[in-house]
This record gives C-alpha cells, structure tokens and sequence, in this order.
C-alpha cells in the first residue's frame, strides 16, 4: 500500500527570520504597541554564531532574551564592545549588559529592545 502524500510545509514560514523580523517592527514605535513593556536590568550577554547576541538573567539560566539592536548607539556600543580586540582583553570573564529598553513576548521568546546599554566584563 502506497503511503500517502504529505502536505508541503514551507520552513521559512515558521523561521526564526520572520518572527525576529516582526519583533523589530512592533518594537520600532514600542508606544503604539499594547503588548510592549518597559524593561530594564543587567544581563549576561552570549553570542551564538547562527542567532547572534543572547542575553540570560543571572539565576535564570533557562531563559534567554534576544535583544533587538536597532538604534546606532547601542549598535556601536555592541560593536566596540564585542570587538576582537576587547575580547582578548576579556578571555575567561562574564559579560554584561546594564540595558534600558522595552520587551515585547512573542512565540514563547522574550524580544528587547536596547535602548541603551553599558557593556562591562567581570
């Protein structure tokens, strides 16, 4: 008996890609989003080569938040910060993020947008 055919399900309509790409747009005017929160705290901050930066709240190991980097400040602070050259400084410390921002859930995920951040190792 033949199997029957399965249904053709696109993966990209279910990607990480889209629903970070809508996470930006609801947080680019957080004050006409219902669903957005005032967020603020220090972070540990990871970097995953696929997904980029992660932040964890410490205690929390569980759960982490993807930040959403959209203002050329905290841009530069994230790139200065994360440059070669300041990570070999850092080898073997923690790093976190003192951020500002508002948060939005979406899919189980914690999106947040940094508003401003101050970047140290410890």
């Amino acid at each position: 008996m033949p199997k029957p055919e399965l249904e053709q399900v696109n993966p990209a309509d279910f990607s990480y890609t889209k629903v970070y790409q809508e996470a930006v747009s609801v947080l680019s005017d957080p004050k006409q989003c219902g669903e957005c929160k005032p967020m603020s705290g220090t972070f540990m901050v990871s970097y995953e080569m696929h997904y980029g930066y992660l932040l964890i709240r410490e205690g929390d190991l569980q759960a982490s938040i993807i930040p959403i980097l959209i203002d050329e400040e905290v841009i530069r602070k994230f790139d200065e910060f994360f440059s070669e050259e300041n990570l070999s400084r850092n080898v073997g410390r923690r790093i976190y993020c003192k951020c500002v921002g508002e948060s939005l859930e979406r899919y189980g995920g914690v999106f947040y947008r940094i508003r401003d951040a101050r970047l140290f190792a410890k």
